[in-house]
């Protein structure tokens, strides 16, 4: 859908039929940053190695120790989609086929 600026709602994607009549609207998502530093103070666990993909070698987890425990044990059934993985334990609970696929480690290892 094509985006237009509203004065009332900023950024919005409109859909438009065929004679150029409005259809509907919804907000349009924000460009989002890709340089963003994540801050934090806690724990921090990698989980690193090959994998069956031939694409993902590491993820790198903080949060709290039960959720980073919970998270390397779902780390060994799901493999990273991109070769370096940067999450928090508890996003990655929430959703881990986000960052990661199905798949297996030819080798690992985990490191705090």
């Amino acid at each position: 859908m094509p985006t237009e600026y509203w004065k009332r709602y900023g950024r919005v994607s409109v859909s438009r039929n065929a004679k150029g009549q409005f259809v509907k609207w919804q907000r349009a998502p924000t460009p989002r940053s890709y340089r963003t530093s994540f801050g934090f103070f806690g724990n921090q666990v990698s989980v690193y190695g090959h994998c069956s993909n031939g694409v993902g070698e590491r993820y790198d987890f903080h949060g709290s120790g039960r959720e980073l425990y919970r998270a390397i044990f779902l780390a060994h059934e799901i493999v990273p989609k991109r070769r370096f993985v940067r999450v928090s334990a508890s996003a990655f609970l929430a959703h881990p086929y986000r960052y990661g696929e199905r798949g297996y480690w030819v080798d690992r290892a985990v490191e705090s």
